[in-house]
């Protein structure tokens, strides 16, 4: 699956995805005893977004070949960035793995921190800066509750400013209202990049177009001994 192929099927996938996103929605406040949380979400997005996400692959790209999966992991993990408060890595970690006809692998990540919002901005609060830190800055950090296999182990991510790998993911509190007011579109879950005022940039379903084009995320190798980032 390349570029051409995504973007000569672009119109069908952004649709389907949409609806995929809009079944999340729907399903968690009609599963949620109490006002859904973003956990809540996030569980959904790994298990009901994962299953539909296969199926739109398999339907739209019937050439390829798909393995979709997600794993739901709730406060970790936690890092050390040296800077009082430990902050969560993220609330999402996207990745692609693209094997094609050669053999020839590529790797694509992108982390999201969510935010429950009815705007399409919002001010990141007080006690939530720490993260805004981490997102901005990328200070040497070291994992603090992250399972015994990555407690205790240091990463050094490059470059040390803002990046298209790690962006902030902010979920409308009513999806029955057509999802985030923007100026041009409304939605129920909007990507925007990390700031003190964060304001969506992007539709959620059309930064995972971009993902498996590789126009958003961040690529990494698949040994971790060619590089230091």
């Amino acid at each position: 699956m390349n570029t051409n192929e995504i973007n000569a099927n672009s119109k069908i996938l952004k649709i389907l995805l949409d609806r995929a996103v809009l079944d999340v929605m729907v399903w968690t406040h009609n599963n949620c005893v109490n006002v859904p949380q973003e956990p809540d979400y996030m569980a959904a997005l790994t298990t009901r977004f994962t299953r539909n996400l296969y199926h739109i692959l398999q339907s739209v790209f019937p050439r390829n070949m798909f393995s979709v999966t997600g794993v739901f992991c709730h406060q970790k993990p936690i890092v050390d960035i040296g800077c009082g408060k430990k902050p969560e890595l993220s609330d999402l970690l996207l990745v692609y793995i693209d094997n094609d006809c050669f053999g020839k692998k590529m790797y694509n990540a992108l982390l999201f921190q969510a935010k429950i919002s009815d705007r399409y901005k919002m001010k990141v609060k007080g006690n939530e800066l720490h993260q805004l830190e981490l997102y901005k800055r990328w200070l040497k950090f070291v994992y603090h509750r992250a399972g015994r296999f990555l407690n205790g182990k240091t990463r050094n991510v490059c470059p040390k400013t803002i990046n298209d790998g790690a962006q902030y993911l902010l979920i409308d509190v009513n999806p029955y209202t057509n999802g985030l007011d923007g100026d041009i579109d409304k939605y129920p879950m909007g990507c925007a990049i990390p700031d003190q005022l964060i304001k969506i940039d992007n539709k959620f379903t059309r930064e995972v177009i971009d993902f498996l084009k590789f126009k958003a995320g961040r690529t990494f190798e698949e040994r971790s001994s060619i590089t230091e980032d």
